[in-house]
Order: C-alpha cells, then sequence, then structure tokens
C-alpha cells in the first residue's frame, strides 16, 4: 500500500502479487465496493487508471503484480484496547448496514468460495504437520455443513 496524489486528490494505490489474488478476484471486489458505494455506504471507491482500467498488471519475466488505485480516506489507526463502546457501536452499525446491503447484492464478477482461498488449497504445501490438516479438514466439513442462504 502506498499512499500518493493523482492530480490534486491523495489516493491509495495498492499493489498485490499474483499469488495472492487475480484480476478477477480483484475486479469482483471492486464491483462490491461501488455496489455498497451506490447503496449509500460510505467506502473508498476504486479508481480508474490512465488507461481506463480499475486494475493494471504488470508482468516481468518470473512475476506478475496488480495495481489498482483506492479514493484515499482520512482516518487513523484503532487502538483496539482502548477504544470506548461508541467506537465499536459504529463498526458494528457499518457491518450490520453491509451485511444487509450483500443479501440483495447480485454480481456480476464472481469471486471464489472462501475454500477456494490458497490459503485453504494449498495448507499442506505450507503446513506439513498432518494432525493441523486434520483439524483443518474437520473445521472445513463443519462449516461446509452449515446453512448457505441470504440470511446466513
Amino acid at each position: 500500500m502506498f499512499l500518493g496524489k493523482r492530480k490534486s486528490i491523495e489516493v491509495i494505490l495498492r499493489i498485490a502479487h499474483s499469488s495472492h489474488r487475480s484480476k478477477d478476484m480483484t475486479l469482483a471486489e471492486i464491483e462490491f465496493i461501488s455496489y455498497l458505494a451506490d447503496s449509500g455506504m460510505t467506502v473508498s471507491k476504486a479508481l480508474l487508471s490512465n488507461q481506463g482500467e480499475y486494475v493494471e498488471v504488470i508482468e516481468n519475466v518470473e512475476n506478475s503484480f496488480l495495481v489498482t488505485a483506492f479514493e484515499f480516506a482520512p482516518g487513523r489507526r484503532a487502538e483496539i484496547c482502548v477504544e470506548s463502546d461508541i467506537f465499536y457501536e459504529r463498526i458494528g452499525r457499518f457491518t450490520g448496514k453491509m451485511h444487509k446491503l450483500s443479501k440483495k447484492f447480485s454480481p456480476i464478477q464472481k469471486r471464489y468460495d472462501w475454500n477456494d482461498n490458497p490459503a485453504i488449497t494449498e495448507f499442506q504445501k505450507y503446513v506439513p504437520n498432518e494432525m493441523l490438516q486434520k483439524k483443518l479438514e474437520l473445521y472445513i466439513s463443519q462449516i461446509q455443513s452449515l446453512s448457505r442462504d441470504s440470511d446466513s
């Protein structure tokens, strides 16, 4: 993440390695953020590049990176242990509004399901401990048995 200026406005430039997210995933994220903004939520919208794209891909021989610019949102770093109840109530209200809106959201750009995340699909590669692998399989099984509808 980098803070910069584009013309007269401050922007956040996010550069992500392609192993962390794909262009389609990023576009799906931007679609959801745009939906929230269009529905009245205060969110940092993605900005088009000079080439008219929300996501620019920088490639070299060995790697590729996805670059996205967002509106800068002024604020401060939360001090989790020190914050007042009002702070947490605001976060709760914001999250509640976001969840309410997400129930009506019908994406064009499909994101992968939670269990298709590389952190899960490649778990055995990075965590060779068999006991932990079995625990993860158990948790995945329990989560997959939960109801999947717009209210859950």
